[in-house]
């Protein structure tokens, strides 16, 4: 008995009952440069297109019109982003502006809502919710029902330099932990030295 062989042929077995969009990286289209639960680095010069990139990525998912794709966080210091207003008409995902102080907040409480939510789906709860327990998941997550089996959010933050540059920051270790709250994270700053390794 080959024990590779077999244990090969039931983990083919296995595999047809997961959900390929709980997988660590996968495709969403291929006309789109980004994968789900992935982190995207964006390095450049103030003004070389780091944002306007981003942005585009994010009107192709929007063009998609799938409910995956629940939500847009912007995580930004700015008070306005001239690139952004340029473009807003093409992101209809609602969008949540954050600033950095308020930012682990926000995205712990998504992460919450959205195991939340995934426990509900996973034992078939939807119809056992009290309705406030089910406005307590649904409205952070900006979704109305429990009719999507997987929520994909898609996170920029812009100029991040501060969350490298500060000991101990409570986001960076957010970025490690991708594959549970299924995020896509863009990241962008002007210069490559200030990642740490």
């Amino acid at each position: 008995m080959n024990l590779d062989s077999v244990i090969n042929r039931k983990l083919q077995l296995l595999g047809r009952h997961f959900d390929k969009s709980k997988e660590l990286q996968t495709i969403i289209h291929p006309d789109i440069r980004v994968k789900r639960n992935s982190v995207n680095v964006l390095i450049g010069r103030t003004g070389s297109g780091k944002t306007y990139n981003i942005f585009r990525e994010i009107a192709k998912i929007c063009e998609l019109n799938s409910p995956e794709f629940h939500l847009f966080i912007y995580i930004t210091d700015k008070d306005y982003d001239p690139t952004f207003e340029k473009t807003k008409a093409l992101i209809t995902l609602p969008t949540i502006f954050c600033k950095y102080d308020d930012a682990y907040e926000l995205l712990t409480t998504i992460k919450e809502c959205k195991g939340a939510y995934d426990e509900v789906i996973q034992n078939h709860l939807e119809n056992q919710l009290e309705d406030d327990s089910r406005i307590e998941i649904l409205k952070p997550l900006h979704v109305n029902d429990f009719s999507t089996k997987s929520l994909q959010t898609i996170v920029l933050l812009d100029d991040c330099l501060r969350i490298f540059q500060k000991k101990n920051n409570k986001i960076v270790p957010l970025l490690y932990e991708n594959r549970q709250p299924k995020n896509i994270y863009f990241l962008t700053l002007h210069d490559i030295f200030a990642l740490p390794p």
